[in-house]
Parts: structure tokens; sequence; C-alpha cells
């Protein structure tokens, strides 16, 4: 059998973390329509909405004929959509796709059911519970590295194994669906089962996703193997939060790895879905609507910052409350897209680096911050309330700023060296394992924006088009919370809080939302 080319080292590491429960993927939704959202409509809460069913007229429904004519022509264009992992760990192609081996349907008794379910366009916290806790991928399985979950007939819910799809992938799927779309929406709809067939392409014709980790402009300086630990390795000290349902020691505890147990070592293969690690916590969605949107983009071009930096700032000072030891240190990562300088906009598969950022809690600490705000700014207010206000615009401000500066050194790096790059090489090389267990007491917040993408597309009243999106990771051992970001030109921003089940962090949620507003 042909096979597209042996995994790279960095593909394997993503593999194997995959295998032992840490990851599993992104789940990224679109709600596709000809027609305004129908939460949107001043009809939605009336009785005959509420009572109606899934039949009711509506042209502009994904039914399954229209799907699957849909995928036959993308995923043949796509070699990353018919590929799988063999078990040598190479990428080869699948003989064949059937409809049932990527499409799961799920359908409401009636309308609001579905809005109630899905509002906004993001899936039911029990699919993402489900797809991250339950499916798991297994190399020789001959199965896909990707799923697709129908909802109602409208929203489609896509979920890419992190070995071949990043966060910006997810979206991208999309953005070549939604285009397929419309330009078949007049062809005779198939109900072909079969929806690729490896023997009706020529896949010399195809070019299927290198990976830039094993580029040969990487290469190693001649230092110990410490340097892959450098400037990534930050630590809680004493810092609890007061919201957990458990100490924040006694968690640490139960996830560090013991000693003789490698951190590597595979589980079985017919063991994996036996397993009772949770990859999925609590999920909350939010929707910053255009205007606002705009208001706060007007912010962060006037204080000549990022979208990343000012979504960080406001992370740091929801978190204050709940820090009792302001030793420690947050470090962000955030997945940078790669595509733009290397050429392959809107494409499938790996190109992405990871900046880890570490914001020392220092910066939100009123003791210190108070006594530099006084000096820096000659500010006697008697007014304590105004003096607060002031001092957490002074905290917010050093905290993008320090974000936001160390971002645009990473990225002039980027331009200067290219693939001999310090962050592309600590993703090849570092082991997460060790880090994690040298810092059992470090937490990770990710900061995933694909808020760059844009779904959009220029068309008449009878195109489809996306009307709201959302999407979410899987959620890892040492991660605190993730905070993940799509934009949409027909309903805004929308922001998901993921956090594992184990904390509480509802007044951390009350405080983003009143930020945000």
């Amino acid at each position: 059998m042909t096979t597209f080319r042996p995994l790279s080292s960095f593909e394997k590491k993503i593999l194997t973390q995959s295998l032992n429960d840490q990851r599993n993927g992104t789940i990224f939704s679109s709600t596709y329509s000809k027609s305004l959202s129908r939460e949107n409509d001043a009809d939605w809460h009336s009785d005959e909405v509420t009572l109606g069913t899934n039949s009711s007229k509506d042209d502009s429904r994904l039914t399954l004929p229209l799907i699957a004519t849909t995928l036959k022509r993308l995923i043949k264009s796509q070699p990353a959509l018919f590929a799988t992992v063999n078990e040598e760990w190479e990428f080869e192609p699948l003989k064949q796709l059937k409809t049932s081996d990527i499409v799961n349907v799920i359908e409401f008794e009636t309308i609001k059911d579905k809005e109630v379910n899905c509002h906004w366009g993001v899936p039911p916290p029990y699919l993402l519970r489900h797809a991250f806790n339950k499916t798991r991928f297994v190399p020789g399985s001959n199965k896909p590295l990707w799923t697709l979950y129908v909802i109602d007939e409208a929203l489609l819910v896509f979920h890419g194994h992190d070995v071949l799809f990043d966060i910006f992938s997810a979206a991208n799927f999309h953005k070549l669906f939604l285009k397929e779309l419309n330009e078949i929406s007049t062809v005779t709809h198939s109900e072909d089962r079969i929806l690729f067939d490896v023997n009706d392409i020529n896949l010399s014709e195809l070019k299927f996703p290198k990976s830039i980790y094993d580029s040969a402009k990487l290469h190693l300086p001649a230092m110990t193997p410490q340097i892959f630990h450098k400037q990534t390795q930050s630590f809680f000290k004493s810092i609890y939060y007061n919201t957990l349902k458990r100490p924040f020691g006694y968690l640490t505890n139960q996830t560090s790895l013991s000693s003789s147990v490698s951190a590597t070592q595979l589980k079985k293969y017919n063991d994996i879905l036996n397993a009772h690690t949770s990859l999925c916590g609590t999920t909350v969605f939010g929707i910053v609507n255009n205007q606002r949107f705009n208001y706060l983009k007007s912010i962060v071009n006037q204080e000549h910052i990022c979208l990343r930096s000012f979504i960080c700032g406001i992370a740091m000072i929801c978190l204050k409350p709940l820090v009792k030891d302001f030793s420690g240190t947050i470090v962000f990562t955030i997945p940078i897209n790669l595509r733009n300088h290397l050429g392959l906009d809107g494409s499938l598969g790996l190109f992405f680096k990871e900046l880890r950022v570490e914001c020392p809690l220092s910066l939100i600490d009123d003791e210190l911050s108070a006594n530099e705000f006084l000096t820096n700014s000659n500010d006697n207010e008697d007014n304590d309330d105004e003096f607060n206000e002031r001092l957490m615009e002074y905290q917010f401000n050093k905290v993008t700023k320090h974000v936001s500066g160390f971002i645009m050194a990473k990225l002039r790096s980027w331009e200067k060296n290219g693939f001999n790059d310090d962050d592309i090489r600590r993703m090849k090389y570092d082991n997460d394992d060790d880090f994690h267990i040298q810092n059992s007491r470090t937490k990770l917040i990710q900061i995933n924006d694909v808020s760059d993408i844009s779904l959009s597309m220029n068309g008449d009243d009878k195109s489809f088009k996306i009307v709201s999106t959302g999407f979410t990771s899987s959620i890892n051992r040492p991660t605190l919370m993730s905070l993940s970001y799509t934009y949409c030109e027909e309903m805004g921003l929308n922001i998901c809080i993921h956090y594992p089940d184990s904390y509480n962090l509802e007044s951390f949620v009350e405080c983003f939302e009143s930020f945000i507003e």
C-alpha cells in the first residue's frame, strides 16, 4: 500500500500524548444557513415554533445527501481528509470512505429544542464530552483522523485529531466546506454511501501536508539538553484558589506522575477506551456582538497591542481575586498560525508554532503595583474606588504590554530565523512530561485565537452562509483553563472558557464577562 510519509518526530510526540489520554483534538462548530440565525427572529418565541417540528419548510437545511455531495468533492481534493496512520506510524491513504465512517447525525424533536441545546451555534456539552472522552484514534485502525457531527441539518461539528489538524485547520475545514457547498448547491445531490475511493483519484497529483518540524533548516546548537527547558520552567510556589473544590496542592499531587513509571509509556491500544481520564471539563460559551467587538478592537489598536494580549490581560485581572500568593507565574500557551508566512493560507495540516509567555503574578500584585503606580503617576487620589479602578487599569496595561511585546519579539525571531526557531525547536525536542514533573505546580492557560480566519463568503441571498461559530480543544493535565475564540461577521466574537470539572471557576467566568461588557 502506498504511503504518504512517516510521521515526523513532533507528530509522533502528539500521537503518543493522544494514546496516553493527554489530548484529543479540536472541536469546531458552525451553523450554516441562507438566512439570519433564528434566535434573531422575533417569531422564535412563538408557540408555533415551540411546537414546530423539524419538518417545517426551510430551503437552507444541510440534508445528508447535500452534505455527502459536498464531502465527495472536498475529500478528493484534500489528502488530509482521506489519510490515516498505520501501525508503522506512517500516514497512508484510506482505500475507501463511507458516509457512516465520518458523518454522525443528531436530530431534535422541535426547532426550539435545537436552539436551546445548541445556542449560538455551539455544540451541546454532552457532545463535547462524548467526542473528547469517548472517542479515540488508534494507529492501524483504518479510520480517518476526523469526524463530523450534523445537528438538526444546520449545525456542523468538526472534530479533528491533533496529529494532522491544528486549531487553524479546524477553522479552515469549514471555510473549505462552505466553498464547496455553494458550488454544488444546484447540482443533483448524491445518495451514494461511498464518499471516497482511492481508485478514483491520482495520488501523484495531490500534495499531502508536509511537516515543518523536520525541516533541514532546523538544527541543534552544541549545547546540553537543558536548552530545551530554558525560559519555560515556571511554577506556582504556594498559590491556591479559594474557589477550588479541593486544595490546590492536593490536586497537583494527584496529577503528578510516579517516578517509577515512564511518562512516555504507551497504554495497550485495546485499553485506551477504558481510560478514566477526562479531556473535557466545564465549557462556557459567550458572544461579544459586533458593536462591542469593534469597540474592543479600537482599544486594542489605540494601545498598539494585539487581541491575544488583550485576552491575556483580562484573564490575569480576573484571576487576581483568587490568588493568595503573588510570587508565582502564569504561563500562557499561544499557538501562532504560520500559514501566511509559508504561502499556505487556508490549508489543512500542522503549520503553527506555540509560544509560551510567562506572566509573573507580581504584575497584578496590588501592593507592588500601588507603589509603582504612585511613583510613576504622582497620583494622590483620596477616593479608594477611583484609585483601585485606575490601579487595575495600570496592571492591565502592564500585562498586555508584557505579552504583546513578547509576541512581537517572537514573530520578529521567526521572520529572521525561519525554521531554525527556538519555539519550533522546543516543540520538537522538549519532553512535556518531564516539564510537568519538574514543575508539578505549574498551571497553563491556553489562548486559542482563530479570529483572523474569515469564514464569510461573498454571495447572493441564495448562497449558504456561516452565521455562528464556536470551538474548543481538549484540555489536558497541567492546564488551568483554555480561552478559545473565533469571529463570525453574522454573530460577532464567540469565546469559550474551558476548565477542568474539579475546579469551580464560576467567579472567574462572571468577572471575565463583566470585564468584556
